[in-house]
């Protein structure tokens, strides 16, 4: 194992334990644990003593010795500040709906990608709060659940709109151009490279997406466009 850790004796258990300093670098380690010794971190601690914000600047903390980038650390603060309300409260205190609720609250109108991006960061630090700080015996974040993409159902033109639009072409080729995208389902770039050759036995012989040949079913609509097309 290449990451330092340091060894604590507990004077009272007279126990010895070990803490991961979290980096590979001599340097670095040696610092942060100067650093954490006099901010006291090295002392046995009840697991209800650590506040939210200090659980979080710390895991912080962390990330930025493991060499995280600019981008990903900004990312995670930001992602971890949405719950900043909770951030004067004991990480024992915190109950599973409070930060649910909060959250939520937040994160109203958020598309899912982004609140499932951000639940992410704040679940992997609430396990480092509860892991590794030993801040709490259980841990909140299990509580939180993933948006799912809500698909909208899609509104299509009825028939009689379809007719109005194709009345309304340019010039005839547009006016078949149009017909084979609304009555045959082709793109436009599809639609441009139909041949009269391409159409027989009742079907329209196309090269779709991915260059995967399709046949489509000739309507009787699209056969009155084509026939009107040829009149």
């Amino acid at each position: 194992i290449l990451t330092w850790y340091v060894r604590i004796f507990d004077t009272e258990t007279k126990d010895i334990r070990y803490e991961s300093l979290g980096t590979t670098k001599k340097t670095a380690a040696h610092d942060l644990m100067l650093h954490k010794q006099a901010d006291g971190d090295f002392e046995k601690k009840k697991s209800d003593s650590m506040t939210l914000g200090r659980a979080f600047e710390l895991y912080e903390r962390s990330l930025e010795l493991r060499g995280a980038s600019d981008k990903t650390l900004e990312t995670v603060h930001n992602s971890l500040g949405k719950i900043k309300a909770l951030f004067g409260m004991q990480v024992s205190a915190i109950k599973k709906g409070e930060l649910v609720a909060t959250l939520d609250k937040a994160t109203e109108g958020m598309m899912p990608s982004s609140f499932n991006t951000i639940k992410t960061y704040i679940k992997t630090a609430f396990k480092y709060a509860v892991t590794v700080l030993e801040a709490s015996e259980s841990n909140p974040a299990e509580a939180l659940r993933p948006r799912k993409f809500i698909k909208k159902e899609r509104d299509f033109w009825t028939l009689d709109q379809i007719d109005r639009i194709l009345d309304h072409a340019p010039n005839p080729s547009m006016r078949l151009l149009w017909a084979f995208m609304a009555y045959a389902g082709l793109r436009i770039h599809e639609a441009e490279k139909v041949r009269k050759e391409d159409i027989h036995d009742g079907f329209l012989h196309v090269v779709g997406k991915g260059g995967k040949p399709a046949k489509i079913p000739v309507s009787s609509r699209m056969q009155a466009e084509m026939a009107r097309h040829r009149g």
